[in-house]
């Protein structure tokens, strides 16, 4: 039995909804970049910045294809078919150089479940373009991954004791993107043999990311049992912020927008999300707007013990306000998500158009984001945020309190 004939195909994706014009052109601008100044990388090996950052830049040429965001005048690309083209050659290239296939390839490592995630975005997407050799390779990649990641359990900060372990360094990032992968086996292969086994896996990833201390002996039901009966320690500080490299640090609060990624998951399978892995998201993203600046600031974040990646990284800032946004996370802030998505989107504007060339890049320097791959997040983050709002127009977001 191949792997493709576990596989639900998701339906038809292909129209389009109203885009906010500020992001159309944002987003088709990035679209250009990533069609006509990026290219597949000369090798890949076991490393981050080639395997992530191509896996984004596909996401993003095929999320504007199947979603009809892509507009020839904006992107000055003249037809659907390069964006298209991009993705697959991407996502072929990015997925054979995984270890199954390459000798020296990616795979089995830390953070290699969210790049597998990336692809399997991608692919679901694309299905109907992919070969059945290129099918059978990118479920390979995805069930393995899933089946890395099935008997480790969580990792945290702290014990449930309060004992912390891991000093500095939240657990809630790899949780959530290790959640991601056993969540996108198991939707795209729902008929194999171990699709439910990665699914309660990925729930109990979800749960403990952002676990506060208090949860660890809450009697409070999510998802079919106490909190104290998922958790055995936690990831976020008394006041709902995240600590990693050693500081409070805003950077990783925006992890939020990992669970988001579940929820594109979930709306693409047509299947509510349980609720476990949204658990505490409202609470840290409003910790997160704590550190916001208002208005048109040129640092969007104030960092209360100095910045990480780098001062104007305003759009992994928009991509957790989206997310928050349309999935109604931001009850707890002292102003609606929406707000933080427009100041911080006017500013990936500007960033795009000071430069004579019009590539469609953002960034100016590394003081702005020092993150070697800041170009092609920049893609998956701008595709990420359409994909998810464009899910929620189509009311294909739901949340079950259903037990796992």
């Amino acid at each position: 039995m191949t792997l493709a004939q576990y596989v639900e195909q998701i339906g038809q994706i292909r129209t389009s909804t109203p885009v906010d014009t500020r992001l159309a052109r944002v987003a088709n601008q990035a679209l250009r970049w990533a069609c006509t100044t990026y290219t597949t990388p000369a090798s890949f090996g076991p490393n981050e910045y080639p395997v992530r950052g191509s896996a984004s830049v596909a996401m993003l040429c095929a999320v504007a294809v199947q979603t009809q965001l892509y507009d020839p005048d904006l992107s000055r690309l003249d037809s659907y078919l390069t964006p298209n083209k991009q993705a697959l050659a991407l996502l072929n290239s990015t997925v054979f150089a995984h270890r199954l296939y390459t000798s020296g390839g990616w795979g089995g490592q830390w953070q290699s479940a969210w790049w597998a995630t990336l692809l399997g975005t991608t692919g679901w997407i694309q299905w109907r373009y992919l070969t059945a050799d290129a099918r059978e390779r990118l479920l390979a990649v995805l069930e393995f991954e899933a089946d890395q990641r099935l008997p480790q359990g969580p990792r945290y900060l702290r014990t449930a004791d309060g004992t912390v372990t891991t000093q500095g360094d939240t657990g809630a990032e790899e949780n959530a993107w290790n959640a991601c992968g056993l969540v996108c086996a198991s939707l795209m292969m729902p008929a194999h043999p171990r699709a439910a086994d990665w699914m309660v896996a990925a729930v109990e990833l979800g749960v403990a990311s952002f676990a506060h201390p208090s949860d660890v002996e809450s009697d409070l039901v999510v998802s079919g049992r106490p909190l104290s009966g998922w958790l055995a320690g936690s990831n976020v500080e008394d006041d709902y912020s995240v600590v990693n490299h050693g500081k409070v640090n805003p950077d990783y609060a925006q992890a939020i927008c990992l669970p988001g990624h579940t929820a594109i998951l979930f709306g693409l399978a047509g299947k509510a999300m349980p609720e476990a892995f949204a658990w505490n998201c409202p609470r840290v993203y409003a910790r997160l707007t704590t550190y916001y600046a208002a208005g048109e600031p040129v640092q969007p974040v104030i960092y209360p013990q100095g910045p990480d990646w780098g001062v104007r990284r305003s759009l992994s800032c928009w991509w957790p306000d989206i997310t928050a946004q349309v999935l109604g996370w931001d009850q707890l802030s002292a102003r609606p998500a929406g707000y933080w998505a427009d100041v911080h989107l006017a500013d990936v504007d500007a960033q795009q158009n000071r430069y004579a060339t019009g590539d469609g890049h953002m960034y100016a320097n590394t003081t702005e984001d020092s993150y070697p791959a800041r170009e092609q997040v920049a893609c998956y983050q701008l595709a990420a945020g359409h994909l998810l709002a464009w899910l929620g127009r189509h009311d294909r977001l739901r949340v079950t309190t259903a037990p796992y």
